[in-house]
């Protein structure tokens, strides 16, 4: 019976054939099973593949990493990448346990591209395009193609990289090749499209929050979708969703709940205990109950547009949402960004729409993303994405300090299973509250095999599946500049007055961790007077006006964080004179973002704000390095919790890795200088180190920064 119900969970609804499924099962002795040994997260690398080279624009080519990385992504496009999926099931009998084992062999249907940043994932990605794209358009040449069937490759980036991506296809693909590239910006720009020019085309870039929609489109492409659908399909519509569904109000996209759950809990869950994963969340069950509704008429939407609406659609119908098409292949540009997400983040939008009608995690929606990809649909065919061939993530900082993470790159790459999927408790149902996970809870204490088998499937799948290799080493060299300014006596004065009182005397020595919750103190008060005190402002200007007088000419990246208020009181530093995406679509932050990619081209350039701020999670994936070679950092980051339960310090690490990486990467002709701002103590305490040096230390820590990038 649990061999049946462990080959059952690699099985049911993934569209898996089963030619090479194998069952087993032992009996194990609960008190001489041993611990289990947990082996580190280590990505592969291509050490052991021939490089494959492809013919690029003015004779560039690859180098020998890139070229080999490229050899391993064909070996997975054309199903040659074999990966093992197993699923166990248990009983516990008295003082034994039935431990009984499933092994189904597939192909590989997707990867993730984590080379080092700079190192080359576009020109890589790139390069499997091209080498694939006469194959790709044959599709175009089928006598019977479906409306549906795209020749496209499609790529999914943060709203901020549309422009980029298609500039870096100018720069590698030879002008004979007549690339087709296709900017879908928002819905508004897919309004003007026909299934003809989505089709047909070689390339489609779209946001990765397209069901959020920037500022001028916000939540109308979701109502397009609802709506395209019933003006297709009238009242079947309708009748196929229920009749108290109003097709022309659906469901606006939730917004995620953040609850700080209780890692490691094992057994069973008793609600309203201190082992609830809840943890007393004021998470209400309608709330619960909604994300779970709005996942489950996504989804059926997205199956009545590609069955029943299809039938209407025809190569000149415009406007047709991008679920009802399958792409070639899919890429998704910096994927480590729809794992992560943080109860403090939430606080800090909320608390920054109050305070400058600007909602940080509204622009970067994880929930939008993640819908988007499917996360919660077994079957990758049937996702709101699906691709005829592989899905390939890129990122720089995986950040996969958790067997969880790893299940659920896994997933989103490809769908490929790994061990203990069936119950994993996703991420955003923890932060949400949704309740399915609670076959997980209610299952008995996993044995050490089993553990020790998931584990084995994460760093097996990282080696098969995932792909790492350093850049090449640069001829500029990288200075980190600790710039230390003391607080003036009043900034001293308002950091010691947010402190709570029994521990105002060790204000400057007492860090976060070391604040005692059960006593009533919170850090809270202290972190958002350190991020904003007028002392790091002027130590802020005073760095900008350095740069300026020693080149007038070169631009400037500043780097803060909206937790505790860092980026507003930055913003209000800078003031007129430094340029940000605030309140920007995604078409106007594309074209400020490209002044800052490239050297002044007209004498208006000259003119235009030499210093772009901006949020560190607005960094990830931007090519800045031909006109900017410095970037301050405003304030160390520190962060409440880890993402979805990760180490904190391990991302905190990973962001400021991936603002540094901007500018420090293949390209950069000048050395690079990274200015940290750092407040010490004002000259009359005691003290003479204070928060900024505990958290600079914790992140650049050699522990945070190999956790963070995974590598040997």
């Amino acid at each position: 019976v649990h061999s049946h119900l462990a080959a059952h969970a690699l099985l049911h609804h993934r569209g898996q054939d089963d030619t090479d499924l194998k069952v087993s099962y032992r009996l194990l002795d609960n008190n001489t099973m041993n611990d289990p040994k947990v082996d580190e997260f280590i990505i592969g690398n291509t050490k052991d593949y021939t490089a494959t080279q492809v013919h690029f624009k003015d004779d560039l080519k690859l180098f020998g990493r890139q070229g080999a990385a490229l050899t391993k992504l064909l070996q997975i496009d054309d199903g040659l990448s074999d990966y093992v999926e197993v699923e166990m099931s248990e009983a516990t009998l008295g003082s034994m346990t039935i431990a009984a084992k499933a092994e189904n062999k597939v192909a590989l249907r997707g990867g993730v591209l984590a080379d080092a940043i700079g190192a080359g994932k576009t020109v890589v990605s790139i390069a499997l395009i091209i080498s694939r794209l006469e194959k790709s358009r044959t599709t175009k040449k089928l006598k019977d193609r479906a409306a549906s069937q795209s020749a496209a490759n499609l790529i999914v980036v943060p709203p901020g990289l549309i422009s980029q991506w298609k500039d870096e296809f100018e720069k590698f693909v030879k002008p004979e090749t007549k690339l087709n590239c296709v900017e879908i910006w928002n819905i508004k720009s897919l309004m003007n499209l026909t299934v003809a020019e989505v089709a047909d085309a070689d390339v489609v870039i779209v946001p990765i929050d397209l069901l959020e929609g920037d500022k001028r489109t916000k939540g109308q492409y979701l109502q397009h979708i609802f709506q395209f659908v019933s003006s297709k399909m009238g009242k079947k519509a309708v009748d196929a969703l229920g009749h108290q569904y109003d097709l022309a109000k659906p469901p606006p996209l939730f917004r995620h709940k953040g609850v700080n759950e209780i890692v490691g809990v094992e057994g069973v869950w008793v609600s309203k205990t201190s082992a609830d994963p809840y943890g007393g969340a004021q998470v209400s069950q309608e709330k619960k109950d909604y994300i779970g509704y709005f996942t489950d008429r996504y989804q059926e939407i997205v199956n009545l547009l590609r069955s029943e609406a299809a039938t209407k659609i025809d190569r000149k119908t415009k406007g047709v949402p991008i679920e009802f098409y399958e792409w070639e292949r899919i890429f998704v540009d910096e994927i480590h960004e729809s794992l992560c997400t943080t109860k403090g983040e939430l606080e800090e939008s909320k608390e920054e729409k109050t305070n400058m009608g600007v909602e940080e995690f509204t622009a970067r929606n994880r929930g939008a993303a993640r819908e988007l990809l499917g996360i919660a649909q077994h079957d990758p065919a049937k996702r709101p994405l699906r691709a005829r061939g592989a899905i390939y993530g890129l990122t720089g900082t995986p950040l996969l300090d958790s067997e969880s993470r790893v299940i659920e790159l896994a997933n989103m790459a490809g769908g490929t299973y790994l061990t203990s999927m069936r119950s994993h408790w996703r991420r955003h149902e923890r932060e949400s509250g949704r309740d399915n996970f609670l076959q997980l809870w209610l299952e008995p204490t996993r044995s050490r095999m089993y553990r020790r088998e998931r584990n084995l499937q994460c760093c097996e799948w990282m080696k098969k599946g995932m792909q790492r290799d350093k850049a090449a080493d640069l001829d500029v060299n990288l200075e980190i500049r600790h710039y230390r300014k003391q607080m003036s006596a009043e900034c001293g004065k308002r950091f010691v007055d947010a402190t709570p009182s029994a521990i105002k005397k060790t204000a400057y020595s007492t860090m976060p961790p070391d604040y005692d919750e059960n006593q009533g103190q919170d850090p809270m008060g202290m972190l958002k007077a350190n991020a904003t005190l007028k002392t790091r402002q002027n130590a802020l200007l005073e760095i900008v006006h350095e740069i300026a007088d020693a080149d007038p000419t070169t631009k400037v990246i500043v780097f803060a964080d909206h937790s505790f208020g860092g980026y507003k009181s930055a913003k209000e530093a800078l003031g007129g004179s430094a340029a940000n995406l605030d309140g920007l679509d995604n078409e106007a932050k594309n074209k400020v973002l490209s002044f800052y990619k490239d050297v002044d081209a007209t004498e208006a350039d000259k003119n235009r704000p030499r210093v772009l701020l901006l949020t560190f999670s607005e960094c990830a994936g931007l090519n800045l390095q031909m006109a900017c070679n410095n970037v301050i950092l405003y304030q160390p980051l520190y962060s409440w919790t880890g993402h979805g339960g990760g180490d904190p310090k391990v991302e905190d690490c990973s962001t400021e890795l991936q603002a540094i990486g901007r500018v420090y990467r293949t390209g950069q002709i000048k050395d690079v200088v990274v200015h940290k701002i750092i407040l010490a103590p004002p000259a009359e305490a005691a003290a003479d180190t204070c928060v900024d040096d505990w958290a600079l230390k914790r992140n650049e820590s050699d522990e945070a920064r190999q956790a963070a990038t995974n590598a040997a």
